[in-house]
């Protein structure tokens, strides 16, 4: 498990560096693009593979898509092998188990800071009419409950059996949330 922690935040950081070493402009806001293709002759192409080539090639990942904003232009490239032993692109899903977390509570942080939500928010507030959330103790639970993991919801819903399968949540899907 610590290996695959490391692994994924070497990863994180490595994007994150890799956007400062290639002289990507971040000023301007990016653009919803309708173009979905990655460009593999991009102009960064051959900087970033660079970049990657020792964690690559020392095993650090098996495979990476990075994705840049410069100067209003996208560029998405992927190395390696993804999923199922493909060269991975920007339509690649890759499971990146509890890291999950990392990220869902930096949105949450960016959420309240722009105050569209506070931690005392009820997260019954934000869910459809006719979605039902328990209560722990009788008090609604919160979206701080839920970044501290103490709402008391179990960590799996009971129609999961991690040990079941190879992927237990395959056929866990929309309507099964």
């Amino acid at each position: 498990m610590f290996p695959a922690m490391v692994r994924c935040l070497a990863s994180v950081a490595l994007i994150s560096a890799l956007g400062t070493t290639l002289g990507c402009s971040g000023s301007q806001k990016p653009k919803p693009s309708t173009d979905d293709a990655d460009d593999p002759d991009g102009p960064h192409r051959v900087a970033v593979e660079a970049q990657l080539a020792p964690y690559l090639s020392h095993e650090v990942f098996s495979g990476v898509v990075i994705g840049l904003y410069d100067g209003g232009k996208r560029e998405i490239y992927g190395f390696g092998a993804g999923p199922g032993g493909k060269q991975p692109t920007g339509q690649t899903l890759f499971e990146i188990g509890s890291v999950t977390k990392v990220y869902t509570n930096i949105l949450l942080a960016d959420a309240v800071q722009r105050r569209e939500v506070t931690l005392d928010t009820p997260v019954a507030d934000l869910l459809p009419t006719g979605v039902t959330v328990p209560t722990q103790d009788r008090v609604p639970i919160t979206l701080k409950h839920l970044a501290l993991h103490s709402s008391g919801l179990p960590r799996l819903p009971p129609s999961i059996d991690a040990n079941e399968a190879a992927d237990p949540y395959a056929a866990f899907g929309e309507d099964a949330l």
